[in-house]
């Protein structure tokens, strides 16, 4: 398995030994490596293997937000119901919740019953990229594990290379242009989307501010009704994080229309342009 050898010693005494506390919170960036992390735990409960099975886990579940960006409460009572079950193949049942993040309010009511009272051959996990848009009653019922460590760029580039397949020479790019998160170096060789999104935010942050706006209409134009700006910023993030140093007051400008998109609805033209005129100056 990629990485994050200390937690693999960890989790194999505290299963080992049968000490696995019944809740856990996995945070740390996106992409470094956490779902992948709970999965494989999930394999070596069931198999004595933290490297990834070839067959489906049978005593491992997990959900993510729907199409809405969200974990509802229907969600998590069809989870609630599955993880109560007793374990067949493992000695525990294990239920992740991916971008735990994601829950509603209510949701996160509902699933802090579940982590106050786990059945004994249970454990839950939650993963997330943004540990406090859990609530603080609920991340106090689960024990923290730390995902901030980054995979060196030379483990990360071997595993795409001899595990997916990806050219050395691509491997190496892709190592060093994820910073340290084998799950974006992933993304940005498979998701056909994020790698058009980033060839587009590669295309607008090499334009002048004279040709800027033009290439934002070509681009809005193209995209129609699957344009989402939230989706392209993060894009124009990354791209913007391959040359060092960052630029402070664009890098600034993108993160508060972010923050803005991730909120209400704007348009998206003013601040990709003011992002863009930034970085001229």
């Amino acid at each position: 398995m990629l990485g994050h050898q200390a937690h693999r010693e960890l989790f194999k005494q505290l299963a080992d030994s049968g000490n696995l506390a019944h809740g856990y919170l996995f945070g740390g960036p996106e992409g470094i490596g956490k779902r992948t992390f709970a999965y494989s735990l999930g394999s070596y409960l069931e198999g004595q293997d933290f490297e990834i099975p070839t067959r489906a886990l049978t005593d491992y579940l997990e959900i993510s937000s729907d199409e809405t960006g969200k974990i509802g409460i229907a969600q998590i009572r069809a989870f609630q119901e599955s993880i109560s079950g007793r374990p067949v193949m493992s000695q525990y049942r294990v239920g992740v919740v991916n971008d735990a993040h994601t829950l509603t309010e209510e949701a996160q009511d509902a699933l802090l019953k579940t982590a106050e009272e786990m059945p004994e051959q249970g454990v839950i996990i939650l993963v997330t990229s943004d540990p406090l848009g859990i609530s603080q009653t609920l991340r106090s019922r689960l024990q923290h594990i730390d995902f901030t460590d980054p995979i060196k760029e030379e483990e990360i580039a071997i595993w795409l290379n001899q595990e997916c397949g990806v050219t050395k020479k691509d491997s190496i790019t892709l190592a060093k242009r994820s910073f340290g998160r084998p799950g974006l170096a992933w993304r940005m060789q498979f998701d056909i989307p994020l790698k058009e999104r980033l060839t587009a935010a590669q295309k607008l942050l090499s334009a002048s501010s004279n040709t800027a706006s033009s290439v934002i209409k070509e681009y809005l134009a193209e995209a129609g009704d699957n344009f989402q700006l939230s989706q392209f910023l993060d894009a124009m993030a990354i791209v913007l994080s391959w040359n060092r140093p960052v630029h402070g007051a664009a890098w600034h400008k993108l993160m508060k229309a972010r923050e803005l998109a991730a909120k209400t609805a704007i348009n998206p033209r003013i601040h990709l342009l003011d992002i863009i005129q930034t970085l001229s100056k």
